[in-house]
């Protein structure tokens, strides 16, 4: 081998890693093609072909030098399948979301604001949507987020975040996590310190 071919082994092992971190890949398999076994994960896993319907990752062996520390971490996608978390959230509570944002504006208004819930693969964001100041009939609405909801699948619990002034978002303190997402949107609703709307 040439020092340039150690080089890009290097470069697609890297890239292989940081998809992997990203979760975008699923590693399924040893180089030499056998399963993944380790004391946490169970029973060996099928390779799983990806495909639109069934929204699972893209399948690569994984490097053998990081099969071992790495082999027991493929279930973190939640699922024994490999399918990515998307569906992991549970749809009672979106649902109950989803409902709550409906309640918060008057249908009459509705034309001027609306209140919504963007669904995440993790997380759920509450965004505040009015029409573009432009006000053509074919512009877009404006986005703002409020707050999010983050799920935890290992507690099976909800996590409040606000958002800054730069859009990011950052654990909300004064409630603790819950496995009722209905305390979380009372929290938001009440808004003692009127970090949500202001």
């Amino acid at each position: 081998m040439h020092t340039g071919d150690h080089t890009v082994i290097l470069a697609v092992a890297q890239s292989v890693a940081a998809l992997w971190r990203a979760g975008l890949v699923v590693i399924s398999a040893n180089p030499d093609g056998t399963p993944l076994v380790g004391s946490n994960c169970g029973a060996a896993r099928k390779p799983v072909t990806a495909s639109r319907e069934s929204r699972c990752p893209t399948q690569v062996p994984w490097p053998s030098r990081w099969n071992r520390q790495r082999q027991c971490d493929v279930g973190r996608f939640g699922c024994k399948t490999g399918q990515m978390a998307g569906s992991s959230l549970p749809e009672l509570d979106v649902a109950r979301v989803r409902r709550w944002c409906d309640q918060r504006v008057p249908e009459h208004v509705r034309d001027q604001v609306r209140v919504e819930c963007e669904v995440g693969p993790r997380h759920l964001t509450i965004v505040e949507r009015r029409p573009h100041w432009n006000a053509n009939a074919d512009s877009e609405w404006t986005r703002f987020p409020i707050a999010r909801l983050r799920y935890t699948m290992a507690d099976k619990s909800w996590t409040l975040y606000w958002r800054d002034r730069n859009l990011r978002f950052h654990i909300y303190d004064l409630v603790a996590p819950s496995a009722r997402v209905d305390d979380l949107l009372e929290e938001i609703e009440r808004d003692p310190t009127a970090i949500f709307w202001g």
